[in-house]
């Protein structure tokens, strides 16, 4: 009777230890995007801090934080030095994240470039001190950037708070600087961001970077632990490694998403969205469209009276009662312009 009674109690454990593991996986978040074409879509943070500068986590923290956040890719980008890169490859490549080579850098009193892919011979020189004119006691920002281009680098603009002047252009003109942040979790609403679209960020680089064909991202700037639904830059990389990475962000191949909204060009949003949301109709007729991304879509039937607005949610479906016939759907918080959001037919 013990005996029964021992395996009767064993049996109900492992009924609720079952029972439990299947709803913690039911409630785990889930972050894949379909693929769109040839790409891959990887979610990228290429701006944190650790304890190497001012930052609070230790590099293997950061590391373990960014692959439960469900990042794909990551540059740690700590001020003046890459010495986190060696750990936090090492952890990244047990974890199954990219791991790029960076760090944050800039000119004495003015701009903040994040560094990204250098190769193991680079040395940072003088660092958030580059001089704007030759012959001060700091490397010239010309011979500075153009270290980080001969030792395979790029240069992103992170939170452009000073206003565009001759060393980004000329850096752009040389091909160094390829990126803008449109948003940086850290900044909030300092360092002259504006509010625009409910949240505050720097709209005016979303302009300049069609006006000068830079990839368009969006960091964290972690120094303490991130917030719940960080900034991400959206990659679209042919393969999960970290030259598939840089070779993205070089041929502007991202899309910055953050508050909620995806932002970038009309182009690469519309074949995100053509891979993420297919459509199909009901025996009655009506338009079903489901969702096979994460992010959270608001939909507006164009001409619609009354207006038919929807929200469809990650991984779901909706039904709508609309004409038979193709739909425009008017994505409110998908945008390829400051006053233009993109608008699918199905």
């Amino acid at each position: 009777m013990v005996r029964r009674k021992e395996t009767l109690s064993i049996l109900l454990f492992a009924i609720l230890a079952l029972l439990g593991s299947t709803s913690l996986a039911a409630y785990q978040q889930r972050f894949d995007f379909p693929n769109v074409g040839p790409y891959l879509v990887l979610r990228c943070d290429f701006h944190m801090h650790t304890v190497n500068s001012d930052g609070r986590l230790t590099t293997r923290d950061r590391v373990e934080e960014s692959k439960e956040l469900g990042y794909d890719a990551i540059a740690i980008t700590d001020h003046g030095t890459t010495r986190a890169y060696r750990v936090a490859k090492y952890i990244g490549d047990q974890l199954g994240l990219i791991v790029i080579r960076g760090h944050e850098t800039g000119i004495k009193g003015g701009e903040h470039y994040v560094v990204l892919g250098v190769d193991s011979s680079y040395v940072p020189i003088d660092s958030h001190r580059w001089a704007r004119k030759k012959g001060e006691e700091t490397i010239f920002y010309q011979d500075a950037m153009t270290d980080v281009a001969k030792h395979g680098g790029l240069i992103i603009w992170a939170h452009p708070h000073t206003g565009l002047n001759e060393c980004t252009i000329w850096g752009t003109q040389q091909g160094i600087v390829v990126g803008v942040e449109l948003k940086n979790d850290v900044v909030g609403e300092g360092w002259n961001t504006e509010k625009s679209h409910g949240t505050n960020w720097y709209p005016k680089a979303f302009e300049w970077a069609m006006e000068y064909n830079w990839a368009v991202l969006a960091c964290t700037d972690a120094h303490s632990k991130r917030k719940d639904n960080p900034a991400v830059t959206l990659v679209f990389a042919t393969e999960r490694t970290d030259k598939a990475v840089l070779e993205a962000i070089r041929n502007r191949r991202t899309v910055a998403w953050f508050d909620g909204m995806l932002w970038g060009r009309k182009e690469l949003l519309s074949q995100l969205m053509s891979a993420m949301v297919k459509s199909s109709r009901t025996p009655d007729g009506k338009l079903v469209l489901k969702n096979y991304g994460p992010v959270d879509l608001d939909g507006l039937v164009e001409g619609s009276s009354p207006e038919k607005r929807f929200d469809l949610k990650p991984y779901s479906e909706v039904v709508i009662d609309v004409a038979q016939g193709n739909i425009s759907i008017r994505w409110l918080n998908v945008w390829c312009g400051l006053n233009d959001n993109l608008t699918m037919t199905y």
